[in-house]
């Protein structure tokens, strides 16, 4: 059987806890959002509420992913998983509250668009951390790295420790 190989990403140049912070403060935006009476998105196209919940959940989704992926990739389907669990229930307590402020109403089809929201915005936040990873480990195999990529004990960054 072969051996698994970790990806080391490099460190990042943000805050460690940013991510978090970022994922917290849009599911508080989300939040308040929905604790607005009689909100609804602007214009005349048809199902122009479904597509706000798709592009807010959107948003949601790769926030939450970026919190998923910045630790090594070990389990990543799991997370994947995880992330998405996360997400839609938090799409039915969204859809549940709203169904407590006057001019809201509780909708399954606006909890199908969130679900679909936070889907896209976390394969968006894997693509992006798999092409951000593969950049990574082609400048340090430009560089004179290991070919193949960095393995147990070695890193994608000369001269920085790997991540564990």
């Amino acid at each position: 059987m072969r051996a698994r190989r970790r990806v080391a990403f490099p460190p990042s140049p943000l805050p460690i806890g940013e991510p978090r912070l970022l994922a917290a403060l849009w599911l508080l935006t989300l939040f308040t959002l929905s604790s607005i009476p009689f909100l609804s998105p602007p214009g005349e196209i048809t199902g122009r509420d479904k597509i706000a919940h798709l592009v807010v959940y959107s948003i949601l989704g790769h926030l939450l992913g970026n919190v998923a992926w910045e630790r090594p990739w070990n389990h990543r389907i799991s997370r994947f998983y995880a992330v998405l669990a996360f997400g839609s229930a938090w799409g039915v307590f969204d859809e549940l509250y709203q169904g407590l402020v006057p001019g809201r109403s509780r909708s399954a089809f606006d909890w199908m668009a969130d679900t679909l929201g936070v889907l896209l915005g976390v394969l968006s936040s894997w693509q992006a951390a798999k092409g951000f990873g593969a950049e990574i480990l082609i400048r340090h195999n430009a560089a004179g790295g290991e070919a193949g990529g960095a393995g147990p004990g070695h890193t994608a960054v000369p001269g920085k420790e790997p991540v564990r």
